[in-house]
Formats: structure tokens, C-alpha cells, sequence
């Protein structure tokens, strides 16, 4: 029995249009998409001069913070950052704790212990060289990055370090649950067959299981490639992102969904 995987290049074609709410404003996903790309363009410039290097740390630190397990509110680290982190005189144990306490994050301790280590990589090992940091995350975006020394900071694992990064390189993708959810049951992961001789990988789709993690980075360039790379990994994430949480939730709409004629787990 032959079965025709879904043309990626029609995939992304077809979602364009849909409505997707977020922070209390609605958009087209191609106008989100459009925003995400203007958004990465943007911090890339910001990254030329160290006046910028505490509106850097706030972007990468309000990522870096929300993990899954605590169910952090992004909006709330994000303020609570921008109120405390004004200057670098304000990097000190004393304002991670407000800043902590501002969020009423669930654990605060676990919190200061990120702030502070991703503090020392940046400021005493880099000397705040983020050009040196992002062109080396580019370079190795093939393999996921995975000797980022971010990863050996406790808290901080691939779906909230590639979250980080996907603010400034569109070759990174946060597989959260909807990304996940929208290409395992479109059956995209069928494109990575041929992966699964190498041993660092193993076709799945729990983004909480590494190899799974590294395999599903590999197939987002796959099919980053089967558009000639019109479309790159960070286009999927917001893409599948948005379509995950309007059409392709937890209880599919797939009466109302565009892709209902091609994907190949599609309900009545």
C-alpha cells in the first residue's frame, strides 16, 4: 500500500489564511510569520552594540525560564525582567530574587540558579560577545547545537534553549506540543525514514526524549529543504504553533481544517 505524504510546500500554503488569537490580538498565520521574521531581523541588529547586551539577556532569559514543569506565565517573567534588569549594576543576587518574587515564580531558587549561571557565561566567559555566541549556534544549527553550553545549566534543556535561540536564527524550532501534535498527525515524521540508521536518533515524537528531540530537529530541515528553503524551521514553529492551538488542538476541528484532503489522519 503506497501512502502520499503530504507536500510541505502545500502544507504551509494552505495554513496561511487561518485566524490565530495571541496576547489578545488575531492574525492571519502569514501575518504572524511575517512578524516572527521581522521580529528575528530585528535582534540580530541588536547584537552589533554592548548598549543592547541587558535588552539581549532580558530576550534569551525570558525563554530560558519558562519551562514546561513550572508552568510559568512568559507575560510575567517578561515584566518582571524589563522592571528589575535595567543596567548591569542590577545584576546581582538581591535583584534576581525580585525579580523572582515580581514573577511569583513557583520556584524561585531554580530560578536564580539560571539567571545567575546564564549571567557568568555571558558576562564573565564571553564578555558579553553575543556576535561570537549566535554565529557559533548558526554555524552548528545542522546538529541542534548541542555542545551550547547553555544545555549544562540545570533547567535548561533543548525545547527552552532552542526557544531562546529561535528569537535570533530562524534555524531553530521549539518542538513543543502543538508543533509536535500538527506534524505527527499530518505524517511528516514519515520524511525521516531514512534518518534512522544514525544512532544519535530514534523516530518519535516526545520532545522530552532526546534522541526523539534531535530527530525531529533534523526532519523540520528536511522539510526545510523540500521548499528550497522558502521556509525555515522558525516558519514552521510559529506556523504549526498557531494551527496547533486554532485547528489542530487536542480535539481536532477537522471539519473546518485546510489540510483535511491531505492529511493522513484526518476525522470526518
Amino acid at each position: 500500500m503506497n501512502i502520499q505524504l503530504p507536500d510541505i510546500n502545500q502544507v504551509m500554503k494552505a495554513i496561511q489564511p487561518v485566524k490565530s488569537q495571541f496576547d489578545g490580538t488575531t492574525k492571519s498565520i502569514g501575518e504572524w510569520l511575517i512578524e516572527h521574521r521581522l521580529h528575528i531581523e530585528n535582534n540580530k541588529r541588536l547584537i552589533y552594540s554592548h548598549a543592547n547586551d541587558i535588552i539581549i539577556l532580558i530576550i534569551l532569559l525570558n525563554e530560558l525560564l519558562m519551562r514546561s514543569m513550572s508552568g510559568e506565565r512568559g507575560s510575567k517573567i517578561k515584566t518582571a525582567l524589563q522592571n528589575n534588569l535595567k543596567s548591569k549594576d542590577d545584576l546581582n543576587s538581591k535583584v534576581y530574587k525580585k525579580i523572582m518574587a515580581d514573577a511569583q515564580y513557583r520556584f524561585p531558587n531554580e530560578g536564580i540558579e539560571v539567571i545567575t549561571s546564564v549571567v557568568k557565561y555571558f558576562k564573565d566567559d564571553l564578555k558579553w560577545n553575543y556576535r561570537s555566541y549566535f554565529a557559533k549556534a548558526n554555524r552548528y544549527s545542522d546538529t541542534n547545537f548541542t555542545n551550547d553550553y547553555l544545555l549544562t545549566i540545570k533547567g535548561i534543556k533543548f525545547k527552552v534553549r532552542d526557544l531562546a535561540l529561535s528569537n535570533f536564527d530562524e534555524n531553530y524550532i521549539a518542538n513543543d506540543i502543538h508543533v509536535v501534535r500538527v506534524s505527527t498527525r499530518l505524517g511528516l515524521l514519515n520524511y525521516g525514514f531514512d534518518f534512522l540508521p544514525d544512532p544519535n536518533l530514534e523516530m518519535g515524537n516526545n520532545p522530552n526524549n532526546q534522541k526523539n528531540y534531535l530527530f525531529l530537529h533534523k526532519l523540520f530541515l528536511r522539510l526545510s529543504e523540500l521548499t528550497d528553503h522558502k521556509w525555515h524551521l522558525g516558519d514552521f514553529d510559529r506556523a504549526f504553533w498557531h494551527f496547533g492551538r486554532t485547528i489542530c488542538n487536542d480535539k481536532p476541528r477537522c471539519k473546518f481544517c485546510p489540510l483535511k484532503e491531505i492529511c493522513l489522519t484526518r476525522g470526518k
